[in-house]
């Protein structure tokens, strides 16, 4: 019993991770192009396709989309976007910029992540609790 409990558990938080500490948002190429080497590199707030503003710094998660659902990572104001392709050094990336359809930046989230790291607290309480009431 107590095995599938601790085992539920561990699939829980590790699925919660994955998912639940950062909000993803959906940039065009154009607010990409201002993220590219060519910039300072400082924190930099841009618009999202959704309409949200985004703070990127140079540790900021950023995945460049491209066709045929291929992700690359690359590195904020470390690579180079030109009008004919796009070169990430630090990941060894040469690729045309045509192949580009949009880019994905992730955001921590504080509230997610505290009410994740609370989750499991309260649900590895719980499972305590109810092995000891069934014992």
């Amino acid at each position: 019993m107590m095995k599938r409990i601790v085992s539920a558990i561990l699939v829980l938080a590790f699925l919660g991770f994955q998912a639940g500490c950062y909000s993803t948002y959906t940039i065009s190429k154009d607010e990409l192009d201002k993220l590219e080497s060519g910039n300072e590199a400082v924190d930099v707030t841009i618009q999202s396709q959704e309409g949200d503003a985004v703070k990127v710094s140079p540790e900021t998660p950023l995945e460049v989309c491209c066709d045929g659902e291929e992700v690359v990572r690359v590195t904020p104001y470390n690579f180079l976007l030109s009008d004919t392709q796009l070169v990430a050094p630090d990941y060894d990336l040469l690729m045309s910029v045509e192949q580009v359809e949009y880019a994905e930046v992730r955001e921590i989230s504080y509230w997610k992540t505290f009410g994740l790291v609370g989750a499991i607290v309260v649900g590895v309480g719980g499972g305590f609790a109810a092995l000891a009431l069934t014992q």
